[in-house]
């Protein structure tokens, strides 16, 4: 297991009440029908450190759906954004998630976020269905 650094542990230890205090307002983002368990970053690798402590990258995530969302072939940044929009418009930034990514502040524009919305809306309709039955 990796070991965690101390300037991590810090941020961790000072982020935590916020970060669960944000978990536990929300249902999951994903497939709004669990409550969320656990906060999941749109910044990963390098910037991920960033977006522990900004609520701009935060999504509120169900253990089931949290395995999901981290397939970046599924889950786009910008589904991640339509997630984000829906579920948490006040800190809704895409600029601010494209910079935090150390991208374009227009690598993912509005027309990309509008475009993966029927996808995330056809895929929570989906996972919807495979709760429902049992199968999630």
């Amino acid at each position: 297991m990796k070991r965690v650094g101390s300037k991590w542990q810090k941020i961790k230890r000072r982020m935590k009440a916020e970060r669960d205090a944000f978990v536990e307002s929300h249902l999951c983002m994903v497939c709004e029908m669990r409550t969320a368990a656990q906060c999941h970053e749109m910044a990963r690798g390098a910037h991920r450190e960033k977006a522990y402590q900004d609520r701009i990258a935060w999504l509120a995530v169900c253990l089931q759906c949290h395995d999901d969302i981290d397939d970046t072939g599924k889950w786009t940044v910008a589904a991640q954004l339509v997630l984000k929009q829906i579920g948490d418009i006040e800190f809704y930034n895409r600029i601010g998630i494209n910079v935090m990514r150390s991208t374009d502040p227009e690598a993912v524009t509005d027309d990309d976020v509008q475009a993966a919305v029927a996808d995330v809306m056809d895929y929570r309709e989906a996972i919807r269905h495979e709760i429902a039955k049992g199968e999630w």
